[in-house]
């Protein structure tokens, strides 16, 4: 039997949240290492975290920190105009979502940046990174509190 850790749960309710749901489509993509092609933008690409942060926080229960990067890669110019109204409802849609929001503490935006990309049409990307916290019993990282 497999079960996804609390963690790895977050991510795919992020990308259930935002499949569909904004101008990217159906191009949101789980930890994508591939370049993305110009027919695949404007779209979004969640980076899971590459550590996590644990601290006791009562007895056998543990409390988690994790950054999370949502980014919404787009091509147009100028880029950023492209980008911003896709993030604006990435934000709306993540911190709106019942789901999410039950799996966690705690979710805030923890920094935004914005990086022209390399392309043969003017391209870019808005990184928003989010700092989740949750909880789960010490002996179960597969449920959250």
């Amino acid at each position: 039997m497999s079960t996804s850790s609390v963690c790895g749960q977050i991510v795919d309710r992020m990308v259930a949240a935002l499949m569909d749901a904004t101008d990217a489509q159906d191009r949101v993509f789980d930890s994508r290492a591939a370049a993305i092609a110009r027919n695949e933008t404007p779209c979004i690409v969640i980076t899971p975290p590459d550590s996590e942060e644990t601290k006791v926080f009562g007895s056998k229960v543990d409390e988690s920190t994790v950054l999370v990067t949502v980014e919404v890669i787009v091509r147009g110019d100028p880029w950023r105009k492209v980008a911003d109204p896709i993030a604006v409802c990435v934000h709306q849609l993540l911190m709106r979502d019942a789901q999410l929001l039950a799996m966690v503490v705690d979710m805030r935006k923890h920094s935004r940046k914005w990086e022209d990309e390399e392309a043969d049409q003017t391209a870019g990307s808005d990184a928003i990174t989010y700092r989740l916290i949750y909880q789960s019993m010490s002996n179960d990282m597969a449920n959250s509190i």
